[in-house]
């Protein structure tokens, strides 16, 4: 057996002390998929050994591995210790690639309790890491991959659109097919949010495909376990119940329970909708014990969640009471409004059915207001991921414009070396001396049409740059006005059905100088004049008694916008902005067969 070849050799006199770290590491790597006892003596051993010899590689390197044993198997805080210590370990040798990996790695750990920026932050760390390294590039891959499963967990889905396709691209590019799959996966669950189902099975699928390809038991398990998902949103529970069940008997196989409490959570909630409830319990206690040993706040909560919707099912309304108070308390501690708000909803339900009306009313009335909360994150996100997007643009364009200017001047560098090597042959020979001139002003012409066709491109592609800019500054000051407005709508409700106080009255107050800040147009014009530079003062020139108002009202014409997103911007009504194209085209002279979007496009 391989096994017991590496221990012969660890045993060995006759390999190197350095050798030997590295089998012990192959040991343990080996086994940690499939014995734990095993991997855990394997790492130990490695511990002892290399402290002995002072091998500081391996040292750090046991910690790495405990941290990961304890990762796998669901000790999440013990995993961390590990980790940080590894890491401060590689820093200090200056060991980069583990580093790297060790850093990722405190990543995950951060996502699994919720901390999403940080985990973020630290992946953003780790990505510079790389690209100041020159074996980096093997790391970007799945640093993106995580990067686009953390975007999708905070429902910025095209970033994590964008994030994954990086990712995937990395993969291909180092053949990397271990971590595709993962990526695949993640690119389904986007997909599946956006409601495009089909891509999203599609990526599934070929996730799967990989997966069986590779042996990849663990990523087989999760391509299952999310397939399951989609189907289940289709309402397809039969194709969900064999994905979810096949998910279930692969992480069995592999001895992980890092994932498995996903698919015995989505089994326990299929079978309460088919009908078969008493097939339901068993894998919401399972999923339930395996969440509970983790300490995983946000999977406990659903969990007792959906043990409260199970004992509603069974019209047991005191015991789905005290689960869902359950829910509602840890929901509420870790501030998880979505899961908030649905645990709300279910308690008005059964407070109802148990004749306690005043409290199902409170219960409801909470229920609502976390719909509001959730609908203003759900736009603030928006507006979030927009200007996301734009930073991420805006970095993406100065790279390419650099790149540019840098093949520019090496293109340069080379005219210039080869003309010095031509004229140090000699210039005693008056024909060389001709030659090199006709050949000189050859380059010259070259070179200046290369210039010319550099400057063109970069022109262009500062023009699409500055373009898409603009869009995105108009409808990030849209989205902004919209949220402002609902805002200041809300707090005249309660100003109107609430004793008055000062309070409201500055809230309102401040909301309307936000509204009314001529800085956002002023930004806006900015960026307008970049791309339309004689807009304004032809407008002005042939229409001199045309308002500032109006010369609002036609830029955003020029744009094309919508009547809503006009009317946003604007801080004024759907109707307001009718009424201000009407006044407009009678300013303009225009018959009503004149069509006032043509003639503002023309100009």
């Amino acid at each position: 057996m391989v096994v017991d070849s590496l221990w012969a050799q660890y045993e060995s006199t006759e390999i190197t002390d350095s050798a030997k770290v590295f089998v012990l590491g192959r040991l343990v790597n080996m086994h940690i998929d499939n014995d734990q006892a095993k991997a855990t003596a394997y790492t130990s051993e490695l511990r002892k050994f290399a402290t002995r010899i002072n091998n500081k590689t391996g040292i750090a390197g046991s910690n790495l591995l405990d941290g990961t044993l304890h990762n796998y198997y669901g000790n999440l805080d013990s995993a961390t210790y590990y980790y940080q210590i590894a890491f401060d370990q590689f820093a200090a040798i200056k060991d980069t690639m583990r580093l790297i990996r060790t850093g990722k790695n405190l990543a995950i750990m951060e996502y699994k309790k919720g901390n999403y920026r940080k985990a973020i932050h630290q992946i953003d760390t780790m990505i510079v890491l790389c690209n100041t390294y020159s074996k980096g590039a093997t790391e970007i891959g799945p640093l993106y991959n995580m990067l686009a499963l953390y975007n999708k967990t905070q429902g910025f889905n095209r970033i994590a659109l964008k994030n994954g396709l990086l990712a995937l691209k990395a993969f291909e590019q180092n053949e990397d097919k271990y971590y595709q799959t993962e990526t695949l996966n993640i690119l389904a669950g986007v997909e599946a949010d956006l409601k495009n189902y089909e891509q999203s099975i599609k990526y599934h699928l070929e996730a799967i495909a990989f997966d069986k390809e590779n042996d990849n038991l663990y990523f087989l398990a999760q391509s299952h376990s999310d397939l399951g998902t989609v189907y289940s949103r289709l309402k397809d529970y039969d194709n969900a119940e064999q994905s979810f069940l096949k998910a279930v008997d692969l992480y069995k196989e592999t001895g992980s329970t890092d994932g498995a409490e996903t698919a015995f959570l989505n089994l326990g909630v299929l079978y309460r909708r088919k009908g078969q409830i008493d097939k339901s319990l068993s894998y919401l206690e399972k999923s339930l014990a395996i969440v509970e040993r983790i300490g995983y706040p946000l999977k406990i909560a659903e969990a007792k969640f959906e043990f409260g919707r199970y004992y509603q099912a069974k019209n047991q309304s005191q015991k789905a009471l005290s689960y869902l108070n359950l829910s509602i308390e840890l929901a509420d501690s870790i501030e998880a409004i979505e899961m908030l708000s649905s645990a709300y909803f279910e308690r008005s339900k059964v407070l109802e059915k148990l004749g306690n009306h005043e409290l199902a009313l409170v219960d409801f009335k909470k229920y609502e207001q976390s719909k509001d909360t959730l609908l203003n994150q759900t736009k603030i996100k928006e507006i979030e991921e927009l200007r996301i997007l734009h930073d991420l643009d805006k970095k993406e364009q100065s790279i390419e414009l650099q790149q540019n200017k840098i093949t520019l001047l090496e293109q340069e560098a080379t005219l210039s070396r080869l003309q010095k090597w031509l004229l140090g042959l000699g210039l005693g020979f008056s024909l060389l001396t001709l030659g090199l001139g006709y050949y000189s002003f050859r380059q010259k012409i070259k070179r200046n049409q290369l210039q010319k066709e550099q400057q063109k491109v970069l022109y262009e592609k500062e023009l699409a740059f500055k373009k898409r800019e603009l869009t995105t500054h108009a409808l990030h000051l849209a989205k902004k006005n919209e949220l402002l407005g609902d805002l200041k709508q809300k707090a005249m409700d309660f100003k109107a059905t609430v004793s008055p106080q000062v309070g409201y009255q500055k809230l309102i107050n401040t909301i309307d100088f936000d509204l009314q800040d001529d800085n956002n147009w002023e930004n806006f014009k900015h960026y307008f004049e970049q791309i339309h530079t004689n807009f304004n003062s032809t407008v002005i020139e042939k229409y001199p008694t045309i308002t500032p108002n109006e010369l609002r009202l036609m830029s955003l014409l020029k744009m094309n916008l919508s009547s809503k997103e006009i009317a946003n911007i604007l801080n004024v009504s759907s109707e307001g902005v009718k009424k201000a194209r009407q006044r407009l085209r009678k300013k303009l002279g225009l018959q009503s067969s004149d069509s006032l979007e043509h003639l503002v496009m023309k100009m």
